[in-house]
């Protein structure tokens, strides 16, 4: 299997690369924003520390090849603007659940599209994923649209699976396989 700690990728506009302490403040700034983590499982990051653990906790758990994140550096200015995920990697079921988030300055610019195909493309080219799954709350409007646009479906909707911020939330379960991607692609509809 493909190394998880050299993987770099490149778009037009964007790198895709593992992230580094540089990258802590910008992280910060984006994991304290209570509007991008509204709908995510996790609290707001309080302090710079916090940032430096989530990365050095993202680079062991590459290591291991248990999970692979990359930071999403804007080109234009060498920022940190976001992340994405593979998690949950079952090596035997060729499957993996995607995550990503992006910082509100960049939001409704194509960023997230633009990276996530991308990184689809290395999971099931380089990885020889067969699955790749996404669980999102059915509010966040954004993140079901970029997923339909990338070919995911809807394989699934769970009320009340996780309390989020004290409240009971639903959540929608999204599927996208290797061989839908690989049409998809050669129709050129997720570009």
């Amino acid at each position: 299997m493909t190394s998880f700690s050299t993987t770099t990728l490149n778009t037009a506009r964007l790198l895709l690369r593992p992230l580094v302490a540089q990258d802590a403040h910008d992280l910060y700034k984006i994991m304290f924003d209570t509007e991008v983590l509204r709908y995510w499982k996790t609290d707001p990051i309080k302090c710079i520390e916090r940032a430096y653990k989530v990365i050095d906790e993202a680079n062991k758990a590459m290591k291991a090849k248990t999970q692979l994140t990359l930071g999403i550096i804007r080109k234009s200015d060498n920022k940190l603007i976001g992340t994405c995920l593979l998690f949950n990697i079952l090596k035997n079921a060729k499957r993996a659940e995607i995550g990503y988030g992006l910082a509100t300055h960049a939001w409704n610019k194509g960023y997230m599209r633009e990276a996530l195909y991308e990184f689809l493309s290395f999971a099931f080219d380089n990885l020889h994923l067969n699955r790749i799954e996404a669980e999102i709350d059915p509010h966040d409007t954004c993140s079901g649209k970029t997923l339909d646009h990338l070919g995911f479906h809807k394989d699934g909707y769970l009320k009340q699976r996780w309390i989020i911020h004290g409240e009971h939330c639903d959540s929608e379960l999204y599927g996208l396989l290797a061989e839908e991607w690989a049409i998809r692609k050669k129709q050129n509809k997720v570009a």
